[in-house]
């Protein structure tokens, strides 16, 4: 049986139905491919806490529990791991934008997200997005 990865990322969408993806450095698994920010849950935390402590480790920004929604979670199996994705969406933060873990940031359309290289479990969820947002 594979390790069980249970991560949250967060979909940050601004008034003009952008949304935040980070593009993964040269040197972690998956290099080049572009995600939503977030990262893997530690054992103490709840989900929705762990979306909010990688939010600040990774872009500095602050976000407040009750502004993350719960928008879908997805499975996945990788070679190596079972992957549980738990997407939020969130429209308020506080802070400035740091690209602390990722080569880039960059704030795409909605109707554009397709067209950026995803792996695999967060592929799923780009037309999801759309369909809720647009």
């Amino acid at each position: 049986m594979l390790p069980q990865v249970t991560v949250s990322a967060v979909a940050l969408l601004d008034p003009f139905h952008r949304v935040l993806v980070g593009q993964r450095s040269s040197d972690s698994s998956m290099p080049g491919l572009w995600e939503f920010p977030g990262g893997k849950r530690h054992s103490t935390e709840t989900t929705r806490t762990a979306a909010r402590r990688e939010i600040l480790e990774e872009l500095g920004l602050i976000i407040l529990e009750d502004k993350l929604t719960p928008f879908e979670v997805v499975s996945h199996q990788y070679e190596t791991f079972s992957l549980s994705l738990h997407l939020f969406v969130c429209r308020e933060w506080t802070g400035e934008l740091v690209p602390i873990v990722h080569s880039r940031i960059r704030w795409v359309p909605l109707h554009l997200l397709s067209s950026y290289p995803m792996p695999p479990a967060d592929e799923p969820l780009v037309a999801k997005l759309m369909a809720a947002f647009l």
